[in-house]
């Protein structure tokens, strides 16, 4: 009866350390995305200025599997614009400088509306690889 006790006393440790250990690894992770979209946006500043025109706009959908096989889902809005420089014509697909991925469709789908087929925006490209661009948000 006491190793019983004994048992499930190491099997509740080790779940509790398991947990401390994953969460802690979770924060680091997103720590390092933080330090990344700083890093990506100290890099972008200099880059150029143009406008240009959505062409295509849409809710992308990204499946995910868990611990013990949980499916879950998140979305993101899409975008297709089109942008030219010296009368050379580019086409981009990133909105902002960080891809966000959203649990939620509905939530993603409520923004979806900001860029309507035929907006005009604000495009921010390298001047040195002029197919590298983003939407300024």
């Amino acid at each position: 009866m006491i190793t019983i006790y004994v048992l499930l006393g190491f099997m509740f440790l080790f779940s509790l350390l398991f947990l401390v250990a994953f969460f802690r690894m979770r924060k680091r992770v997103e720590n390092r995305f933080d330090s990344l979209a700083k890093a990506v946006e100290v890099d972008v500043s200099s880059w150029s200025e143009v406008i240009g025109e959505i062409k295509e706009s849409f809710v992308d959908e990204r499946e995910s599997i868990g611990i013990d096989d949980y499916i879950s889902f998140t979305y993101k809005v899409s975008v297709k614009y089109e942008y030219s420089i010296k009368e050379v014509t580019y086409l981009g697909g990133r909105l902002g400088v960080v891809e966000t991925w959203r649990e939620g469709r509905d939530v993603v789908a409520s923004k979806l509306g900001l860029y309507p087929k035929g907006r005009a925006v604000r495009i921010r490209y390298n001047p040195n690889d002029c197919m590298q661009s983003y939407i300024l948000e």
